[in-house]
């Protein structure tokens, strides 16, 4: 294959033809387009990468101009623009296919020997995977001489994780390659199709996991266990073995670029950070926005993803205010991007802000957007959160919501999950903040409080779940402990001594561990034995006593009504954690002067929260 590339960032080039210089007999790279028309008459190539954005002469007007002169020739376009109308314009240039930066690497090579094949009317290779062959050409699917009749979106999905059989696809990641399906299905019908597809590759014997969920990342191939399987699957196998060899060869040269461009890279930081504080004038703004740019593909393709979409959120907002840079608002929003895209790359970096002569630090800046169609509750929380260090932002429709969830990186968004005539959509910003969850906390503050709404979003990665029907103060206790935000005067500053009393030996060991990595402030202390409580209770001295109820010698009900009898104890809060909710239980429950009670399924959304606030008015009692 002769490969020619034109790509501007030398970081992200470098790394293109260390990949596919093996796979080329030649391989070159140019800066800018600007006569590539000539350098494609000299001399021939297979085919032609192309990035979007150059500097002299962009890709689509390139892509144009070729067309438009009849060359013939394999055009695929890579980009940091990921949006439909972006796309649109590069199929309608002429290009023959687009890949997003940052992108995986084996899938590049196999996009490049597509076109390659379609060009030369080469029959295109089949895929196997554990004795499951594929037949893209025939549009065929074979498992043990049994064909499987798929829906063309079925086939498309199926070819996509055969084609990079090593790689996780998030949801958007599959709707992004399946643009040549007629139709483009969502998230949800994605979903469908996933579950369908699954049904049929069990039904002629394979693993109904063959396409196996990672949680909070998306889908990839199951890895098959090491046994002596057929010749197809050891074939599979040896192919497999070869792919990680060159992927770790390609992890090791990535760690080589990154050693040699930390020192540029950290330089166009600067770079940045000095023309949004006016120190660059010599500097255009395009010039200034191919910066981050260019750093999607580059560090997203080396592994620093979060890097990648914090450069995305900046080149978006520079192009949204080239207008408006000299605001100040809008300043310290890039400023704070900044300041998180370093943080992220360099974590001893400090990034400090100079506003007349005056040093500001933006370390504890917090991002917080909330989506809810009730604007009186965005007046509510101005008022209430009186802090210079919180920045709320408000979505008040779905469709907005998305947008800025798109656009802009958020530590924490507070969700209704109520909304009128949009209920279908609102799964749609969980299913966009799942895949932030790294990086971006959930609390639900709703007014539909109930069983099966709790449910539905129990299945996300939220942080804490809560009725409308709590105050404010509440939510703001929420906020603060999700955030981690201990510094803060108003928050629990010191370790408590909770007790925990269930003879469940696994189950507390579970739960300790639980409170462990939420990193609450406390110290737990677990007795099996319930008869020994009223000794612990005083050699302890516990701020919060967490209690079962069934237990075989004294049951949780008989040890609350002892505690709150007791004129010294009955001030510590009392909370059980059992399996049953039934309405006789709860009943009994506030009968014997239990503070709370919380189903033992729901600790991971609830317990956390609830803790907090117990202690917070423990505190102050």
């Amino acid at each position: 294959m002769k490969i020619i590339l034109v790509e501007d960032d030398e970081r992200l080039g470098k790394l293109i033809k260390e990949y596919l210089i093996h796979e080329s007999e030649v391989f070159d790279i140019v800066k800018t387009g600007v006569n590539i028309a000539q350098q494609l008459e000299e001399k021939k190539y297979d085919i032609l990468i192309l990035d979007v954005m150059l500097p002299d002469k962009n890709g689509i007007d390139i892509c144009r101009e070729l067309r438009k002169n009849n060359v013939n020739i394999s055009i695929l376009f890579i980009t940091a623009l990921n949006n439909q109308i972006d796309k649109i314009k590069a199929f309608e240039s002429g290009a023959d296919d687009y890949l997003t930066k940052p992108f995986d690497f084996q899938e590049l090579l196999v996009r490049i020997k597509a076109l390659v094949r379609r060009e030369n009317n080469i029959e295109s290779p089949k895929l196997i995977w554990q004795n499951l062959i594929m037949m893209p050409e025939e549009k065929k699917v074979v498992y043990q001489n049994q064909s499987l009749h798929l829906t063309p979106t079925e086939f498309k999905i199926l070819q996509i994780f055969l084609e990079t059989p090593n790689k996780v696809f998030n949801t958007e990641n599959i709707i992004d390659k399946l643009w040549d399906i007629d139709t483009i299905p969502t998230n949800n019908t994605l979903r469908s199709h996933i579950k369908s597809l699954r049904k049929k590759l069990e039904q002629v014997g394979l693993d109904k996991e063959f396409i196996e969920t990672v949680y909070g990342m998306g889908y990839r191939l199951k890895t098959p266990s090491i046994t002596n399987q057929p010749t197809l699957e050891n074939n599979s196998q040896t192919e497999n073995k070869i792919i990680s060899h060159k992927e770790e060869k390609l992890t090791l040269f990535m760690e080589e670029i990154w050693l040699d461009n930390q020192e540029s890279v950290s330089n166009d930081c600067q770079t940045l950070l000095d023309y949004i504080q006016g120190k660059k004038d010599d500097i255009s703004i395009d010039d200034i926005i191919r910066i981050p740019h260019n750093f999607v593909g580059f560090l997203g393709s080396i592994g620093f993803s979060y890097a990648g979409e914090i450069a995305r959120n900046i080149e978006a907002f520079l192009k949204e205010n080239k207008n408006n840079l000299k605001e100040e608002k809008v300043q310290l929003k890039i400023t704070n991007l900044i300041y998180d895209l370093q943080k992220s790359l360099f974590p001893e970096a400090k990034l400090i802000f100079k506003k007349n002569n005056q040093l500001i630090g933006i370390n504890y800046k917090v991002n917080i957007l909330v989506i809810d169609e009730d604007q009186k509750l965005a007046d509510e929380l101005i008022f209430f959160i009186e802090n210079p260090n919180i920045d709320l932002n408000f979505a008040y429709t779905i469709n907005t919501a998305i947008k800025y969830i798109n656009d802009y990186e958020y530590d924490l968004v507070i969700l209704e999950t109520q909304w009128k005539n949009q209920e279908d959509r609102q799964n749609l910003i969980l299913d966009l903040l799942s895949q932030k969850q790294d990086k971006t906390k959930i609390i639900i503050y709703s007014k539909n409080d109930d069983l099966e709404n709790r449910l539905y979003c129990s299945k996300y990665p939220i942080n804490a779940f809560l009725s409308k029907n709590n105050s404010l103060e509440i939510l703001w206790q929420n906020i603060e402990n999700v955030l981690g935000k201990n510094n803060d005067n108003s928050q629990i500053t010191s370790l408590y001594d909770i007790l925990i009393i269930d003879d469940d030996i696994r189950f507390t060991e579970v739960l300790k561990q639980k409170l462990i990595l939420n990193q609450l402030p406390v110290n737990i202390n677990i007795i099996s034995d319930s008869e020994t409580f009223l000794d612990e209770i005083k050699k302890i001295k516990p701020h919060l006593i967490i209690l079962d109820l069934e237990m075989p010698k004294l049951n949780g009900l008989d040890i609350c009504k002892i505690i709150k009898k007791d004129p010294f104890l009955q001030s510590i809060p009392v909370l059980f954690l059992t399996g049953n909710l039934a309405e006789d239980v709860i009943t009994k429950f506030i009968e014997a002067g239990a503070d709370d009670f919380i189903s033992k399924s729901k600790i991971d959304v609830e317990l956390y929260p609830r803790i907090i606030t117990h202690l917070n008015r423990y505190k102050k009692s």
